[in-house]
């Protein structure tokens, strides 16, 4: 004993210091290590050209300590190569190293990622452990794209057609590049606007910007203009657009003249504006009578002639030539007399013409192309015939009168009228010409032919006049007017011409003045004198008018008309008085004025020189004593009349210092004579108000400081204003000199200069001049040299600033090609404060041509045949220079001396650059001679340094050269897949005594193919490439080996052929697709076979190779429905379903082209279509008629993807329609001038549309751009005027707007409702308490029942083995079924002493269905272990889930593995249901009906619900716990009833009575319990056993665990030995009837919310699925379906008790009677075999046989049950009850309790005998290990047991279903 207590002492010990010591060994153990997930290498990102000491990682996390006193880890870079990563240990921060370099992603570094280690040593340990640590250079937009050439050119006849692609030059390597990586690299074209060439961008455009290729887009005209100048840029495609990089090349487009113009007719004077020339007429006059031999050919004026309008077609050998012909002419019969020629146009006539029957001809010549061009040109071609002179000319009148104004000017034509209006018309007409022509007569006056004349041309002629008349002195013209056609003449015609009067003269009087005397004694009236005027022009322009202006006083009056003077009435005369009179006489004059003695001022008045006058009047009547005086005073008031006025004496020119603020100038004074405010003076500054300013008194100072190097003098213009209120001013200009300082650095007159000096120069050489210059006055400006690098090599004057070199220079010295020296000059002024000014010199060293070419050879040799073509090469030369390489002096270039030898060098030349020797012309030289030839090779240095070479040639012999057999070879077409040896074809050459050696000597330049020297079999090289290059032609040579082992070729006529090769295309390109992923989408309404979208794949192969066969991969859909279809040959893919309310569903499936009409070679892209409504639309309204938007959708929606990938990258803008503007009311009117475009975007990263009101906000944000890009596609004035909601979702915005006050009302009613249903609901729940109060009592009766009879066994099929025997027990289910055997487990259990209420209960909560808590409470019952560690969490919960969870909804589309097929059974709901007026019943309820897919897949067997009300479904989950709710329903009951019924019945049982019998109880359980484990010891040997059934479904009525939504599939759990069973369809049984009887189970199930095993669960292969259920029975009588299988064969171990179901609350009426027949049962199959191992799998789809129990729902409905129970109570016998009081439930049937436990007892007996749970193996289930395998307690067993059968208990009065 004390050995045994050291011995655990010195153990423990031991366990407590090896725990120390691994607590402080793992202390350090997990140092070096990350201290966060994921993956092991720590990646990060970082661009290129990052900036040195850019943090990479900012901590790696790696535990443990790298810094402090004790540090515990050590970290240090691996493979750090070049060096890139600095690493900072005690940060655990990495850096980026680019110190004196870039990380460039691009090439030549390409770094496009740095890998290093981070080494971690455990300092403690001292393991070491590698961190990797990736670095990925992302690239930058840093390199612009570059074209190949620097410039294009295309040629395209201006017939091409609009469309035609003009320019694929890009092709290739052809184009930009761009070295940056992604879209960085990727280059599109776009041709941009050329103002040079406005129409260029218009003409031509860009479809495919990844391509280049430019397209024609509008059809060209050689007429209008001939070469285009193309800008087109490339740019990449960086997602960024505003980090695009571009760059630009020009493409010049030279336009062909085509044959599009028709002739035209010369000359051609062109309509303005226009090309077209106007209508021509060509004239020819023949005199009649006259023979064609006499006027052939006839003169036409001008020449008829023709041109064709495209003078420029090439070749000139294609242009048309004209055609000339007569088309119609009048009079009809013109042929008779004329003909044209129709290559010369040249007239004939065929005979005389008769002017008296014809004329004139009037005829349409037409000239047209000779090649059939449909576009002729015409003239008109009018002769006139001539007639005989044998008539004179004649006028039409006998006399002319004609009127001319005396004072009409030169050039006036005469009247024939007195009022002027018309001129005179004189006809003149010959009788030998028609009326309607000029006869062209000559007409002469016989007098005053220096006053007029006539007219010379027309039938009409005019009077002129030639100089002026004067009808004062002649009024009238005769003379006469003679007619001469050139032969005759005329009679003479008088003409008589009046002069009409002007007013051209003025009355005069004969005298200057009168003089008369008056007397007192005149009477009014009397005369004084009679003046008379005369004018010489007549009628009113003579008439004289009379007026006395001045002078009368009053005392006289004239007569207007006479001019009679007379005494005005009532005057008397005075004796003494004079008067003046001053009288008028006018024709039609104005009225003179009179005088009125008014004082008036002389001349102005200046109140400042006099302000005071006084005037003497003095008035006289002409008399010595007639006179009277008076005095006038006049005083001047002053006005502001004088400017104010400068001091003349002060300064004007002054002086100030610049860079001096507020410093005085000067000052200025002036003064102003006018008096008061008008004399005040006020100054200010005309100009510089910014620079100076001025005070009130004159003084001027400076506002800033001055810079006299800006500017040194100043005219300042001082304003000097008087005060009043319209102010006078003068101005006085000062001159102001700024005065300097010193404040300027000297600035030279370049910032760099640039000196290019030869190298080898002497020292002292000087080569540049620098200058820098002081803008100071008095500076005096010196240079020196401030770099020292530099001193020892030049020298700059201090004074003239020349710079000379101190030592020569050495080019070859540079290590660089450019040879340079950068230096820094400084300019300073010696007197001078300031800094010295600095500039650069670069002096560039220039290479001397140090050394000349140098042949290879002196003299080389060569071999020519006598009859070689011009160009034939005889050898090669070969010259070095030994200058750098790329500079002009080591390039080399030949020539041929022809100084030497002249002859040689007439028929022979080198060339150039590659000195290769050629003959210059055709030979024709005797064979053996030799010529020698001097060549020269020269160099482009400075000087130019030659060398020179003879080359030998000898002419050989033609019997020497081979000849070939054939001058053409055309071997057959060689396949591009022939592999390398494949022989192409043979020559052969001849020639004598000879060995020929056969090559190519061009065309092959490829080497794709090579040639036999010995045989000429010609075979393939290189693999060729149809696609790159179809044909070749090689020109091949046969040599004799003398010549070709002396390395001398001599090609000739004979020896020299051509092989033409044809390469053979073959199917070796597969299809390209022009998108890797095309996104489209469909409506919800879109009809059947409605277009989706177009794809296109192309082929570099030709024909058929490239002919494309479209198909689709499309992921199976529901229903064994296509989806989609696409033509096969077109590539338009189609709808091939409908999509109604399948919105925000999208498709995903590849598109596949084969080539060779699909039998070739394939390519695939992916597809996505998203199905979208009106909701994801948006409406583009524009005010362009919808067949334009149509014409040009595709760059209106390429504009539109723009704008919208801005924001959503990828994303595609689908156009849904194309229509009229729909407006008005309802959307019902439309408008054909504007368009609506419907249109959505479909988001490639969420595979669906994008919201409607976000792509709103994406287009109309950008419309106005959207507007400047949609311009030229809208033409002018073209624009979108507003983007929309679609008709559709605007009616429904509507018609839910005007639902409101129905909801309204409808709210009202609903609480109306619920107010009077209050109430009911009241009543409602205190019946459910009486009633679950009456249930508890009636439990506790069971002990006084009897024991029920055995049923009877139900009939077997005859097939059928018999049943095996009954296990003690089994006619408890038989008599009571399922639920009461429950029942009474339960009351079983607690008479054998279980606990009631266990420790951990109250974490305990019921998850699953009914069923599967009561087996899994059955199983734990006999499983030995523990359950802790395999128990799932879920099972401890029970959730109720609504069925808007959105985690539980399934797309539809794709098959699932579920049958569609509905089960659903209509009930009618449950009149008399109390319970499912309770929230939590109506949770329960509601959840057991929906969805049935859902609970389907949960068993993969049929299942019936009732339909349930769907307001009883809870809005959310809900947590039910069972305990609180059975501890709260407990506490109810003991309030209603008072007391605690016992189990026997006992009505009066206090609660601490039963608490002692629930210990007693507990306690006579767990002796039970051991006893049953010292049974279970024993293994039995044979404890593995098959299903003795396979058939079995069951029917309850659903529990408060009710079935749930489950988020994914149930797992089962087989347990504890395998099974499969079959669930046949459900057959209806009557309780306690014989069809009733079956078998216990093999096993049990569990229902776990985890994942699906069903898929891949091991079934038996033979078992087929179940057939279809049979149509149920006519009539249900029963609460209960339940189909019971077949008794179990003998031979089968015993079968475990089927778990207990939840009895069904039946009413206290009687059971009904059993119905008069019943459905057979199915027959019964054969005994299953073994089961298979875990391996074997079948698909869940078709299995029926699981290790599961499938169960087949079936409800009946509460009415019927009811009625049912009643009928079958009064069928049954009579109960041994009190009849006073009857017995409820099913103690009816239980009469006597004590033999019922004693039943239940042996049945567990049994169970414990022949099943032990040790035995259970592994292999004996048919789930996964990790499932199936638990380990649970005796105590955890009947602890849940305990739980399940409590909440059952609670649960069984409930008047709900259970499943």
């Amino acid at each position: 004993m004390l050995q045994q207590f050291y011995l655990w002492k010195w153990l423990a010990s031991g366990i407590i210091l090896g725990s120390l010591f691994a607590i402080c060994f793992g202390q350090y153990d997990d140092d070096c290590k990350l201290a966060r997930g994921g993956l092991p290498a720590t990646i990060v990102a970082i661009d290129e050209e990052s900036r040195n000491g850019t943090i990479l990682v900012d901590n790696m996390l790696i535990k443990g300590t790298a810094g402090g006193p004790d540090p515990t880890i050590e970290l240090s870079l691996k493979d750090n190569v070049d060096y890139w990563v600095l690493l900072d240990p005690i940060k655990q921060m990495l850096f980026l190293n680019s110190t004196g370099r870039v990380l460039d992603r691009d090439p030549p570094m390409n770094i496009h990622s740095i890998v290093v280690q981070v080494q971690c040593v455990n300092k403690k340990v001292g393991t070491v452990i590698y961190h990797e640590v990736r670095i990925v250079v992302r690239d930058r937009n840093d390199n612009s794209p570059t074209f190949k050439h620097e410039s294009y050119y295309a040629t395209v006849n201006e017939l091409t057609p609009v469309g035609t692609t003009i320019f694929t030059g890009f092709a290739g390597d052809n184009g930009a590049t761009d070295i940056d990586d992604g879209p960085n690299g990727q280059i599109e074209y776009v041709i941009q606007y050329n103002p040079d060439d406005p129409t260029s961008n218009d003409t031509f455009e860009i479809p495919l910007m990844l391509t280049g290729n430019v397209v024609l887009r509008k059809r060209l005209n050689y007429e209008d203009k001939t070469r285009y100048f193309v800008i087109i840029q490339a740019n990449d495609r960086a997602q960024n657009l505003n980090e695009r990089r571009t760059t630009t090349t020009t493409l010049t487009v030279d336009v062909l003249d085509g044959d599009d113009l028709g002739p035209m007719f010369l000359p051609c004077v062109l309509v303005p504006n226009t090309r077209d020339c106007r209508p021509l007429t060509y004239q020819a006059a023949i005199p009649e009578l006259r023979t064609p031999e006499e006027l052939n050919p006839i003169i036409v004026t001008p020449p008829i002639q023709a041109i064709d309008q495209d003078r420029n077609i090439q070749p000139p050998s294609d242009r048309p030539g004209i055609l000339y012909s007569i088309l119609v002419g009048t009079p009809e019969d013109y042929p008779r007399f004329f003909h044209m020629h129709p290559r010369t146009a040249e007239l004939s006539l065929l005979e005389p013409v008769n002017r008296d029957f014809y004329q004139k001809f009037d005829l349409v010549i037409k000239a047209a192309q000779d090649n059939g061009h449909p576009l002729p040109a015409f003239a008109s071609l009018h002769i006139e015939i001539l007639d005989e002179n044998n008539q004179s000319p004649y006028f039409t009148m006998p006399s002319y009168q004609g009127y001319i104004l005396e004072s009409a000017p030169v050039g006036a034509t005469i009247s024939d009228s007195l009022n002027l209006t018309s001129p005179l018309r004189i006809v003149a007409l010959d009788k030998d010409i028609e009326d309607t022509k000029d006869p062209e007569l000559h007409l002469f006056l016989n007098d005053y032919t220096s006053v007029f004349t006539v007219t010379q041309t027309g039938i009409t002629r005019f009077l002129t006049l030639l100089q002026p008349v004067d009808r004062e002195e002649q009024d009238t013209y005769t003379f006469s007017i003679t007619a001469f056609d050139g032969v005759q003449e005329s009679r003479p015609v008088v003409v008589n011409i009046r002069v009409m009067d002007a007013n051209d003269n003025t009355p005069t009087f004969p005298e200057i003045s009168y003089n008369v005397y008056v007397y007192t004694d005149m009477s009014p009236g009397d005369s004084v004198i009679q003046l008379t005027a005369v004018d010489a022009d007549e009628g009113s322009n003579g008439e004289i008018t009379y007026e006395i202006l001045v002078g009368a006083q009053g005392d006289f009056i004239i007569n207007k008309t006479t001019g009679l003077i007379t005494i005005a009435p009532g005057v008397e005369l005075i004796v003494g008085r004079t008067y003046a009179l001053t009288v008028q006489a006018a024709d039609n004059a104005p009225p003179a004025e009179r005088s009125t003695g008014i004082l008036t001022l002389g001349k102005a008045l200046d109140r400042e020189s006099t302000d005071r006058y006084i005037l003497i009047v003095t008035a006289s009547d002409g008399r010595p004593d007639g006179t009277s005086t008076a005095t006038v005073n006049v005083v001047v008031t002053d006005v502001n009349d004088n400017d104010p006025v400068f001091d003349p004496y002060l300064p004007r020119n002054f002086s100030v210092v610049e860079e001096e603020a507020n410093a005085f100038v000067g000052q200025v004074r002036a003064t102003d004579a006018d008096a008061g405010i008008n004399g005040q003076v006020h100054y200010s500054l005309g100009n510089f108000n910014n620079l100076f300013r001025i005070t009130s008194n004159g003084s001027i100072y400076t506002s800033v400081k001055l810079n006299r190097e800006v500017r040194d003098y100043y005219e300042l213009v001082v304003v000097a204003t008087d005060g009043a209120v319209h102010p006078r001013y003068s101005t006085l200009t000062l001159a102001i000199r700024v005065l300097d300082i010193d404040d300027n650095s000297p600035v030279f007159t370049n910032s760099t200069y640039t000196v290019v000096v030869e190298e080898n120069l002497p020292a002292g050489t000087t080569f540049l001049q620098i200058e820098a210059k002081d803008v100071d006055l008095g500076a005096n400006v010196s240079y020196r040299i401030r770099s020292p690098e530099v001193k020892h090599l030049f020298a700059l004057h201090p004074f003239t600033g020349v710079l000379s070199l101190l030592r020569s220079l050495d080019y070859e010295s540079f290590p660089d090609q450019e040879a340079s020296i950068t230096f820094l000059v400084e300019a300073f002024d010696i007197y001078g404060t300031m800094p010295p000014g600095i500039a650069t010199v670069t002096v560039i060293v220039k290479d001397m041509n140090d050394y000349p070419p140098v042949f290879s050879k002196r003299i080389y040799k060569g071999m020519v045949a006598p009859d070689a073509v011009k160009g034939t090469p005889i050898t090669f030369v070969y010259a070095e220079d030994a200058d750098p390489p790329g500079l002009p002096a080591s390039r080399v270039r030949y020539r041929v001396d022809d100084v030497q030898f002249p002859y040689p060098a007439s028929i022979f030349d080198v060339e150039e650059d590659s000195g290769r020797v050629i003959t210059r012309v055709n030979l024709n030289e005797e064979p053996t001679t030799i010529f020698k030839l001097v060549v020269v090779a020269f160099d482009d240095g400075e000087p130019v340094m030659s060398s020179s070479a003879t080359v030998k040639i000898l002419v050989l012999h033609p019997g020497e050269i081979p000849r070939f057999t054939q001058e053409e070879y055309r071997p057959p077409p060689v396949s591009e897949l022939a592999t390398r040896g494949t022989m192409v074809g043979v020559i052969s050459a001849a020639a004598i005594n000879q060995s020929i050696v056969y090559s190519i000597v061009s065309g092959n330049e490829e080497d794709k193919f090579a040639i036999n020297n010995i045989t000429g079999v010609i075979y393939v090289n290189a693999p060729l490439d149809y696609e790159t290059r179809t044909s070749y032609v090689l020109r091949v040579q046969a040599d004799s080996l003398e010549v070709v082992l002396a390395n001398l070729r001599v090609p000739s006529k004979s020896n020299t052929a051509k092989v033409y090769i044809e390469i053979q295309d073959e199917n070796d390109h597969p299809p390209v697709f022009q998108k890797k992923f095309y996104i489209g989408g469909v409506s919800e309404d879109a009809r059947m076979f409605a277009s989706v979208l177009k794809v296109k794949a192309t082929d570099k192969d030709t024909g058929n190779y490239s002919a494309m066969a479209y198909r689709l991969i499309i992921p199976p859909i529901k229903e064994g429905k296509e989806g989609f279809v696409v033509e096969t040959y077109t590539g338009l893919i189609k709808t091939a379903m409908l999509f109604h309310n399948m919105r925000r569903f999208y498709f995903k499936f590849q598109v596949i082209a084969t080539d060779d009409y699909g039998k070739g070679l394939s390519g695939k892209a992916d597809v996505l279509v998203s199905v979208v409504n009106q909701l994801d639309m948006q409406v583009i309204v524009s005010n362009v008629p919808p067949t334009l938007v149509e014409k040009k959708i595709e760059d209106l929606t390429e504009i539109l993807d723009r704008y919208v990938q801005e924001q959503i990258p990828g994303a595609k803008v689908v156009v849904e329609s194309i229509g009229a503007r729909r407006h008005g009311d309802a959307f019902s009117l439309e408008d054909y001038t504007k368009c609506d475009l419907t249109v959505y975007a479909i988001d490639p990263q969420t595979n669906r549309a994008i919201d409607r009101n976000e792509l709103f906000k994406f287009l109309d944000g950008k419309l106005l751009d959207i507007n400047k890009d949609f311009q030229p596609y809208y033409g002018e004035g073209g624009r979108i005027l507003e983007i929309r909601t679609p008709e559709a979702v605007t009616s429904i915005k509507k018609r839910g707007e005007s639902l409101g006050y129905t909801e309204g009302a409808l709210l009202a009613l609903a609480f109306i409702i619920i107010l009077c249903c209050i109430p009911a609901i009241l009543v409602v729940l205190v019946s459910y308490r009486q009633r679950q109060a009456e249930c508890t009592k009636t439990a506790r009766l069971q002990s006084a029942l009897p024991a029920a009879k055995p049923a009877a066994p139900a009939p077997a099929p005859v097939a059928a083995p018999p049943p095996p025997p009954a296990p003690p027990g089994v006619h408890l289910y038989e008599e009571l079924g399922d639920s009461t055997i429950l029942f009474l487990l339960y009351h079983f259990q607690q008479s054998r002493g279980n606990k009631s209420v266990p420790e951990d209960r109250k974490h305990q909560h019921v998850v699953m269905p009914f069923s599967s808590n009561t087996i899994e409470a059955h199983k734990q019952a006999y499983v030995d272990g523990s359950l802790k560690n395999t128990q799932p969490k879920s099972a401890r919960k029970f959730t109720l889930v609504s069925d808007e969870d959105a985690l539980s909804i399934h797309n539809t589309l794709y098959k699932e593995n579920i049958d569609q097929r509905s089960t659903n059974l209509d009930f009618s709901l449950r009149a008399d249901s109390v319970g499912s007026f309770l929230p939590k019943t109506q949770a329960k309820n509601e959840l057991l009906r929906g969805p049935r897919e859902k609970i389907r897949r949960m068993w993969n067997q049929t299942i019936c619900f009732p339909r349930r009300p769907m307001w009883e479904l809870p809005n959310r989950p809900e947590t039910i716990d069972l305990e609180q709710w059975q501890s709260s329903r407990q506490k109810a009951e003991n309030e209603i009833t008072g007391t605690f019924p016992n189990k026997r019945g006992s009505s009066n049982v206090t609660a601490k009575d039963t608490r002692l019998r629930e210990k007693e109880e507990i306690r006579q359980s767990e002796s039970l319990t051991i006893e049953g484990r010292e049974q279970l010891k024993s293994p039995s040997s044979d404890s593995s056993f098959s299903s003795p059934w396979s058939h079995s479904s069951l029917s309850t009525l659903p529990t408060v665990s009710r079935a749930v939504e489950l988020k994914s599939e149930p797992n089962v759990t087989i347990s504890p030995a395998d099974c499969s069973l079959d669930l046949s369809p459900s057959i209806p049984c009557i309780l306690n009837s014989p069809l009733c009887k079956r078998e216990t189970p093999t096993c049990m199930l569990t229902v776990e919310t985890k994942r699906n095993i069903f898929e891949n669960l091991p079934h038996p292969a033979h078992i087929s699925p179940p057939p279809p259920p049979p149509p149920p029975p006519p009539l249900v009588l029963t609460p209960f379906a339940l189909s019971c299988p077949p008794p179990s064969p003998p031979s089968s171990p015993p079968p475990l008790p089927f778990p207990p179901l939840l009895p069904l609350p039946i009413s206290p009426s009687p059971p009904p009677p059993l119905p008069a027949s019943l459905p057979s049962l199915p027959p019964r199959p054969p005994p299953l075999p073994s089961p298979l191992p875990p391996s074997t799998s079948v698909p869940s789809t078709a299995s029926v046989c699981i290790p599961a129990v499938k169960c087949t729902v079936s409800v009946t409905p509460a009415e019927e049950m009811k009625s049912s129970v009643t009928q079958l109570s009064t069928s049954r016998t009579g109960c041994n009850a009190d009849p006073q009081r009857e017995p409820k439930g099913i103690l009816k049937h239980v009469k006597n309790l004590a033999q019922l436990e004693k039943s239940v007892a042996n049945m567990y007996s049994h169970i414990e005998k022949n099943y032990p749970p040790t035995h259970i193996s592994k292999r004996q289930t048919g789930c996964p290990t990790e499932i199936t395998n638990m380990e649970m307690t005796s105590e955890q067993n009947q602890e849940n047991l305990h739980n399940i059968v409590e909440e059952i208990e609670k649960q069984s009065h409930s008047q709900s279903t259970s499943l």
